[in-house]
């Protein structure tokens, strides 16, 4: 909620928490059913917690059915709505003769249900309160499962031969590690990551790759369900030096090059992104920065560029992830648009603080 990754521990917490719950709810078969009853069946339960009597009345504390939360994350590199579940709470006064039980309380909440303390408007649409006689049912087939996965690329800058560090939060309960392939061309480096509890790591070796675009691709297995991760970056040489093989000098023009824009690296970034390109024709270069609700965040203004490639650290368009007043934009998807003349592409990116 506030845009803050979660540490191992707070995922290992939630990962657990509805096993730890129901291992305190749940008792052993051959007693179960000379203890529950159907009133343990459902969420809703009563309790007093305070008795006066003077006025001759308790103040009842009470779970009620649960209510929707939906919460915009990035998945995929796109920001989505989840939805899950929170408890409701109430408070209430009841006469000391009438304390509620379990059953009753839950008829309650099916035909008089009283109102929701004040303060929980502070976070929750009253409006959508469930009505007398509705409730949430949320079977197991059906329930929240999370299956987000956010990446992380070291370095920033990833050069030939050297080792990529791949670390990976995965909000699933995996059936085995899962697997990160690295493919450029017809050269593939597939490696097992290690690590528990949602957090896993990998490193890759760059070795015999040449300098251009390359694609990571995260799989891990869940029963039936493949929850994948994938990203292209961008592998420089380590002088910096771009290739003139294919140089014209009749006509002074690299016989291959066309204006185009590439993704950017690192992606997601913190704070630092670079925004990769190449020219055809010489012109000024813009690039533009946008916000998930399509406000310009920042313009870059490169100025009048030759024609070339514009891939490495030293040339391509340098982002700091600050907006036009110079403060640190917030986590989330942003889109990145390269103007040279009358050509212009759009390209997406995440901010991940």
């Amino acid at each position: 909620l506030t845009n803050q990754p979660i540490s191992k521990d707070q995922y290992g917490i939630i990962l657990n928490i509805g096993k730890m719950l129901q291992s305190i709810t749940t008792f052993p078969p051959d007693v179960s059913s000379e203890i529950e009853n159907q009133e343990d069946e459902e969420m809703a339960i009563v309790a007093d917690v305070h008795t006066d009597p003077n006025g001759s009345v308790v103040l009842e504390v009470a779970v009620g059915y649960p209510m929707n939360i939906f919460v915009a994350v990035p998945v995929d590199g796109e920001l989505k709505i989840t939805q899950g579940a929170i408890f409701s709470y109430y408070e209430f006064e009841q006469q000391m003769s009438n304390r509620l039980t379990d059953k009753e309380w839950q008829n309650m909440l099916k035909t008089n249900p009283p109102q929701l303390p004040i303060w929980i408007g502070s976070f929750v649409d009253m409006s959508m309160n469930p009505q007398p006689g509705e409730s949430f049912n949320v079977e197991s087939e059906t329930s929240w499962r999370p299956t987000e996965i956010n990446v992380f690329i070291e370095p920033k800058v990833i050069e030939v031969g050297t080792k990529i560090e791949i670390k990976a939060n995965i909000q699933a309960d995996l059936d085995s590690l899962p697997i990160v392939t690295l493919k450029q061309g017809d050269i593939m480096v597939k490696v097992e990551m290690k690590g528990d509890f949602g957090e896993y790591k990998a490193l890759l070796d760059t070795n015999g790759m040449r300098s251009g675009m390359a694609h990571i691709k995260i799989t891990g297995i869940r029963g039936e369900e493949e929850i994948t991760y994938e990203t292209d970056i961008n592998i420089v040489r380590s002088n910096a030096v771009e290739s003139t093989d294919s140089y014209n000098s009749q006509t002074g023009k690299d016989k291959k090059l066309k204006t185009r824009l590439y993704p950017v690296y690192p992606n997601p970034f913190n704070p630092d992104v670079w925004i990769p390109f190449d020219i055809e024709n010489g012109g000024n270069v813009v690039i533009e920065i946008y916000n998930v609700f399509g406000q310009l965040v920042r313009t870059l203004d490169l100025g009048y560029k030759m024609p070339g490639h514009y891939v490495s650290t030293s040339k391509a368009g340098y982002w700091d992830g600050r907006n036009s007043h110079g403060e640190e934009v917030s986590s989330g998807l942003y889109f990145y648009r390269l103007k040279v003349g009358n050509y212009s592409a759009l390209g997406k990116m995440i901010a991940m603080k």
